[in-house]
């Protein structure tokens, strides 16, 4: 757990910057997104899940809550549908983005969520009881949604 907490802090670290370059948050997110898919859920839930939750807050700046949407999203992707089932906040997570307030970053959510669902996994993805309960809705949504383009 202790890589994890210390890769939680160089972000906090890098995004307390006027300028937070890209070029140093880009590795910590990839490694936090690691770190999802191999430690316990127990320390999942002590650490990143309540940092996530911190970065993604509304009274964040944007951001800052895109930084929180990438760590989100490299965590999903490597945690898969088998790891989303074990801890369901990071599912819960990724809804709330996808109907976020803000049209860039609810955009961002779409655009990954797209990516997410033609993966390497997208037969796992499509016969599963999650697809039609949840991803199947959301895929509704986004089609209402204003920014047909994506």
């Amino acid at each position: 757990m202790k890589i994890s907490e210390k890769a939680v802090h160089i972000i906090g670290e890098l995004l307390s910057l006027p300028e937070p370059p890209e070029e140093g948050l880009a590795p910590w997110i990839k490694v936090i997104g690691v770190l999802a898919s191999k430690i316990k859920t127990a320390d999942q839930q002590k650490v990143l899940i309540p940092y996530l939750q911190e970065l993604l807050n509304n009274k964040n700046t944007q951001e800052t809550r895109k930084v929180g949407q990438r760590i989100l999203f490299t965590a999903a992707l490597n945690l898969g549908e088998e790891g989303l089932n074990k801890e369901p906040t990071y599912l819960k997570m990724m809804k709330s983005v996808f109907h976020d307030n803000n049209y860039k970053l609810r955009r961002d959510g779409v655009i990954f969520f797209k990516e997410y669902l033609i993966g390497s996994n997208a037969e796992t993805i499509c016969k599963s009881s999650r697809f039609e309960d949840t991803y199947l809705p959301e895929l509704l949504d986004f089609c209402e949604d204003e920014d047909l383009h994506i």
